[in-house]
C-alpha cells in the first residue's frame, strides 16, 4: 500500500491547535497511538501494554496511519523498519 500523497489537503488546524492528537485504534496490535506536531513526535502504545515515543515522524505518516486498513502493516512498513530513532517509555 502506498503512502497517501494527499495527505497536506488534510485540516490539520485542530492539530495544531492542541499540539497532540490521538486515536484509540482498531488494530490487533495498536492500543492507542498520539502524534505531537509540535515535536513531530508518534507515540504508540501497544495492545501488550508496552509504548514507545518515534522521533522526527513527518505528519503525512500519521495522516496515513489514521486511514489505512492494517494499521500494524503499516507501522512495521512505515514507522518500525523506516529507521526513526524510538525509546520505549513503558
Amino acid at each position: 500500500m502506498a503512502l497517501d500523497e494527499n495527505w497536506m489537503q488534510y485540516d490539520l488546524s485542530a492539530e495544531r491547535e492542541s499540539g497532540d492528537y490521538q486515536f484509540l485504534g482498531d488494530s490487533t496490535c495498536i492500543a492507542a497511538a498520539k502524534f505531537s506536531m509540535v515535536n513531530k513526535t508518534l507515540t504508540i502504545r501497544f495492545e501488550d501494554g508496552s509504548e514507545y515515543e518515534y522521533y522526527g515522524v513527518h505528519p503525512f505518516v500519521w495522516y496515513n496511519l489514521n486511514r489505512v486498513t492494517s494499521r500494524g502493516w503499516f507501522f512495521n512498513k512505515n514507522i518500525r523498519n523506516a529507521g526513526y530513532e524510538f525509546s520505549r517509555i513503558s
